[in-house]
């Protein structure tokens, strides 16, 4: 397992050189790279296997043995950052400052990990200690056509004597418009560090950082929406006079203070740390009330619903659409202002810019002791407390010529506050307005051991969490389960994992780990629908988790690798999605809930280098898995009817569909299959070139869980079952989409130079050289909920609900020069 634990370095020291002098190599890419699909595994760079995954993979939405980011554990300086609302590590809050996060511990799988008990995909320590960092200045302009077309970073880190050292680092990136059009990004970083060591065993260092990033926000399509306006296009802008302005934007901010203390003697370390951190943000987005859908690719607006007409196709309609669209096909902001001011309802906003905000407080704290007890065994043990005060909220951003708003929900007529202002101006408070509070105490021990042939560990896991929901709103669907505090929800989170090595040869080493959990849900997969009531999903949601893995390193004079092969089965899973459907049981905005799902996770990655000279490194990478629904889960429909009951104070409705028959599935968790091929020459002069050609399928569109169940057979004019719909036909209907295979090819290359004490390096990327354009993901509408609906709606070469996809950039570069003093 030792093999396993890979360090990102500031920089690579070659041979004969003297300390402190950098030198460029293909390696050091991932040191300055723009971050993309894998910002976590930017300086794993010594494991090939991961460095193809972050830098050739990811751009494919390639996931990790097919898992989700909340399987990874991330700690920043020992303190873990995975968030209680969705599990998953948010990297916008130290995104940006590259130069302060390099120092990186990166543990794959089910590893040994010395600062934490670790996740199922692994974990990743990141350290910010200024005495660790390189001393002097850094500063680094880079040039991209990818999310942003400029960054400027500046570090600088040293000591004052031998018992101060501190580290300052600040960047800018930003763009008028990425390679999506209507999508601008601005992102400031800055980071501040001081660090003070009494005496050789003791120090403590006090860090903060902050992060203010806009950015532009984009959204899937169908084939037809991309066959019509391409790869880069973007519905969310339209022009605002003559500047392109967005309705669908991202505003983050990110402040965050940390302590941290350390104790280190030969035999004994101490570890003690503790952060305050803040996490707010805004999206942005059109709402509009009695009103035409300001979208530009609603449904109605495309040729298809011309050509799908249940009355026949029109092609004169459906020729005005195309031309529209294509002509046009942005948001019309003229259109919007001028509806506001509309005489019959003088004042009255028809179209609102809206803002939905989340904001989270977070603070904890953390303990970690190593001893070695001798010469081969090694105890950690540990714990931390972590608490999250999140704050959920919408907020009248512009009112678009208008004077008011009426907070009411426009399907029901219904009040969002009962004892709130009807009308509301611009910056008020409406919709919904309410707080989730968590909290998680856990505690960690590990013992290892090593021998000359054998290294082993086992560690365990204990925790106690609990949760729950705090309204501010009392909603008029929901009087009585709206307003004030819901149920506590507690949990008590265990694990156990364990590894064992064994070294054949100095050269062939064999190691197998094996972890079983029970973890709390996330608690976005808690809530119904938290944004009106207290309701949570019902049965136990403690996801069961067992893994198993098995490695062959091999490091040979000219050839290393790694073999690994691996299973992991997530059990009793739920997940909550939000969306509108036409059913057997009627139509509605509704929330479905699937529970009782089980996941399976199994396959194998293969990372191999030869060094056929001291210049020249040849590469081979594969991954190949099978991530597919191990069971039927239960699903559940929440729903709220058109019209209020007489006589009742509440409107909902929950209808149990039974089991979805979604076994044997593809989860649709990115490429099952990946391979890579590459070579790189690194020259004695300092200047180095690579090329890799990667290959990726087994891509498949997440299904919609709704048409798997019984209720999906029923028609709704009948209320019995299609009698088209026989076990074949359904089974063609319901044929999972595949994705087509992808081909890229990616270049890198860099050049360093010295001029007496002053290092200037410069890389460059070209990504996708052959501007090959594909889908990098997508996923089923559930909006056709019943057999004939489908069958009618595929029937057309554009179905008017048709899968939806995100579609890759083309051609792409990064350029980055560095100077550093």
């Amino acid at each position: 397992m030792r093999n396993l634990i890979v360090i990102g370095l500031c920089c690579v020291l070659a041979n004969g050189q003297e300390k402190g002098q950098i030198i460029l190599r293909p390696d050091d890419l991932a040191m300055n790279i723009e971050e993309g699909a894998f910002p976590g595994l930017l300086q794993a760079h010594q494991d090939v296997f991961l460095k193809r995954a972050a830098f050739d993979f990811g751009q494919v939405f390639f996931k990790i043995r097919g898992l989700d980011s909340r399987y990874n554990a991330i700690f920043l300086n020992g303190i873990p950052m995975n968030s209680l609302y969705d599990g998953r590590p948010n990297w916008n809050q130290w995104g940006g400052l590259n130069d302060i996060t390099r120092n990186r511990s990166v543990s794959l799988g089910l590893g040994k990990t010395n600062y934490g008990f670790g996740g199922l995909q692994g974990s990743q320590e990141i350290s910010l200690w200024p005495s660790d960092m390189r001393n002097g200045l850094r500063i680094t302009n880079s040039y991209s056509n990818r999310s942003y077309s400029h960054r400027v970073m500046g570090t600088y880190s040293g000591s004052l004597g031998k018992e101060l050292h501190y580290a300052i680092s600040g960047s800018r990136r930003w763009a008028k418009e990425g390679w999506l059009s209507g999508s601008p990004y601005d992102s400031y970083s800055f980071f501040g560090g001081l660090e003070w060591s009494w005496n050789p065993y003791n120090k403590i260092l006090l860090s903060g950082i902050w992060v203010d990033q806009k950015r532009g926000r984009s959204t899937a399509i169908t084939e037809e929406v991309h066959s019509l306006k391409g790869s880069e296009y973007n519905p969310g802008w339209g022009y605002w006079g003559n500047t392109k302005r967005t309705a669908n934007t991202k505003n983050f901010k990110a402040p965050m203070v940390q302590l941290s203390y350390q104790m280190k003697s030969e035999k004994f370390e101490v570890n003690i740390g503790g952060v305050f951190g803040q996490t707010q943000q805004a999206r942005s987005r059109l709402g509009y009330y009695n009103a035409p859908n300001p979208d530009p690719v609603y449904y109605r607006y495309l040729p298809s619903f011309y050509l799908n007409s249940p009355l026949g196709a029109d092609y004169q309609g459906a020729a005005l659409a195309r031309y529209g669209f294509t002509q046009r096909g942005q948001l019309d902001w003229d259109f919007i202002v001028a509806s506001n001011q509309n005489p019959a309802l003088p004042g009255k906003a028809s179209y609102i810019l809206q803002s939905d905000h989340f904001q989270s407080d977070q603070i904890g704290t953390r303990v970690h002791l190593h001893a070695n007890l001798g010469e081969r065994i090694a105890i950690d043990a540990g714990g931390f407390f972590r608490k999250e005060n999140m704050l959920f909220y919408a907020s009248i951003a512009d009112l678009l010529g208008a004077e008011y708003h009426d907070d009411i929900d426009p399907f029901t007529e219904s009040l969002n506050n009962i004892p709130g202002s009807l009308k509301k101006a611009e910056g008020d408070i409406f919709n919904y307005h309410y707080a989730l509070k968590a909290q998680i105490l856990q505690a960690f021990i590990q013992a290892s051991f090593q021998s000359r042939v054998f290294e082993g560990f086992i560690a365990a896991n204990l925790g106690k969490q609990s949760a729950h929901r705090e309204g501010f709103y009392q909603n008029e669907r929901f009087p009585d389960e709206s307003l004030g505090k819901g149920q506590l929800l507690q949990y008590q989170p265990k694990a156990v994992k364990a590894g064992l090595s064994f070294d054949l040869t100095g050269r062939h080493r064999f190691g197998l780990g094996i972890m079983a959990s029970e973890e709390a849900p996330p608690m976005r997969n808690t809530y119904i629908n938290p944004r009106e009531h207290h309701r949570i999903v019902p049965g136990d949601l403690m996801e069961k988790i067992y893994g198993g893995e098995g490695n062959y390193l091999f490091r040979m004079p000219k050839l290393h690798g790694r073999l690994t092969g691996y299973y992991n089965l997530i059990q009793n899973a739920s997940d909550i999605k939000s969306y509108y459907v036409d059913s057997g049981f009627g139509s509605d905005f509704v929330q479905e809930v699937s529970t009782k799902m089980d996941q399976e996770y199994k396959g194998a990655e293969l990372g191999v280098e030869y060094f056929p000279s001291s210049s020249v490194t040849l590469s081979l990478v594969g991954s190949v898995g099978s991530f597919r629904y191990k069971n039927d889960p239960l699903l559940q429909i929440n729903f709220d009817p058109a019209e209020l009951p007489e006589g009742s104070g509440e409107l909902t409705t929950e209808l149990d569909l039974g089991k979805a028959k979604m076994s044997g599935l593809h989860i649709g968790s990115g490429p099952e299959l990946a391979f890579s091929v590459g070579v790189s020459y690194s020259d004695p002069d300092y200047w180095w070139l690579g090329v890799t050609a990667n290959y990726l399928d087994g891509r498949y569109v997440r299904p919609a869980l709704i048409t798997s169940t019984e209720s999906f057979l029923i028609d709704p004019d009948t209320g019995v079952q299609f009698s088209e719909a026989s076990p074949e036909n359904v089974a063609a209907l319901l044929a999972q989409k595949a994705m087509a295979p992808v081909y890229l090819l990616n270049l890198i290359g860099g050049k360093s130079w010295k001029w007496k004490d002053t290092y200037i390096s410069t890389f460059f990327s070209l990504s996708n050289v052959f501007d090959y354009q594909f889908q990098s993901g997508g996923y089923e509408q559930g909006r056709n909920g019943n057999y004939g609906q489908l069958y009618q709606d595929q029937l057309s070469a554009n179905p008017l609900f048709g899968a939806k996809y995100w579609y890759a950039q083309g051609r792409s570069f990064f350029l980055n020069l560095v100077v550093s003093l």
